[in-house]
């Protein structure tokens, strides 16, 4: 396996192609993929590049890399540059913030653990929010 079978299951639709309640989703599947079990099935690796994350085949078999950023966010792409409305934004997070969960990643200060765990309540508490007005 390598870089291109890790974005057909990680990242299977292009962040622009989301709709608002499949935003928060996408975004948590692909940051799944960033668990060190993941990168491994996949024989993929973590590599920080100036100031950015990418996602690279650990065999080099391809030239190729995944970007984490605002162009494959789902979340970035429907809730647009100012974050209004964002699940993120609403839970006391910036990603464009010094010292927010996502800057610190993205410049290897943390681990990605804190933005899946971030995503992952954000998407437990939406699941919630269903159930409840369903009722």
């Amino acid at each position: 396996m390598g870089l291109l079978e890790w974005i057909r299951k990680f990242y299977p639709t292009e962040a622009r192609e989301c709709t608002k309640t499949e935003a928060l989703k996408h975004s948590r599947q692909k940051w799944h993929g960033l668990k060190p079990e993941n990168l491994k099935e996949f024989g993929c690796e973590i590599q920080y590049d100036a100031g950015g994350l990418y996602v690279i085949d650990s065999n080099f078999i391809l030239n190729e890399e995944f970007c984490f950023g605002g162009s494959t966010c789902a979340l970035c792409q429907v809730h647009n540059a100012d974050c209004t409305g964002c699940p993120i934004e609403k839970a006391g997070e910036r990603c464009d913030v010094e010292g927010s969960v996502y800057f610190s990643i993205i410049h290897n200060e943390s681990a990605p653990q804190e933005m899946i765990d971030l995503l992952d309540r954000l998407y437990c508490e939406e699941q919630q929010m269903l159930i409840d007005n369903k009722l």
